[in-house]
């Protein structure tokens, strides 16, 4: 379940791993080039968010039909998940260029961030425990009253029935009125 706050904190979680990496001219966006196109992204007005998050896709590829069919049940128990947010002043002001200063995420690697006005895509790879290696490609777009996010994950890992978890998320964000 992602808030429209936590839209903004997941794409800046995403980006503050550039800030960390030692980027060459040829290797991903700079930090500076990061910053630029945060600040270029719409501000959300403050008010009263409905959000509505779904699994939309989720495979084990190289699972038997039994471990693909048992996770899938699992997770159709999951979602859609709807929550509401109140966005306050002061979070709406916050802005992507804001968060990007204050979040720390894992490890993490950026390799494409681009953003505009209203649209952002990012991609990069993250490794976790026991070698587990996600490739994450986000994009979304958004206006002072709404945003809408597809996030694709592709896990390999010796953890995952298979080796091989392939995820897509759909979140979407939109006011409802004022909190």
């Amino acid at each position: 379940m992602i808030s429209h706050k936590q839209f903004v904190r997941a794409v800046a979680s995403l980006a503050l791993a550039v800030c960390a990496a030692a980027c060459g001219p040829s290797g991903p966006p700079g930090a500076e080039d990061v910053l630029a196109s945060a600040e270029a992204m719409v501000s959300p007005e403050p008010g009263l968010y409905r959000s509505v998050s779904r699994l939309e896709r989720f495979e084990l590829p190289h699972a038997t039909p039994q471990e693909a069919a048992r996770l899938r049940t699992m997770m159709d128990g999951l979602e859609p998940q709807e929550s509401t947010t109140c966005l306050t002043s002061a979070d709406a002001k916050e802005g992507f260029a804001a968060v990007l200063r204050e979040v720390q995420q894992g490890d993490c690697t950026i390799t494409e961030f681009s953003a505009n006005e209203q649209y952002m895509r990012a991609r990069m790879e993250c490794r976790g425990a026991a070698g587990a290696i996600s490739e994450v490609v986000m994009a979304g777009q958004g206006t002072t009253t709404s945003s809408r996010m597809q996030l694709d994950v592709e896990q390999t890992s010796s953890a995952v029935p298979g080796g091989t978890l392939q995820m897509r998320f759909a979140v979407s964000n939109r006011r409802i009125g004022e909190c």
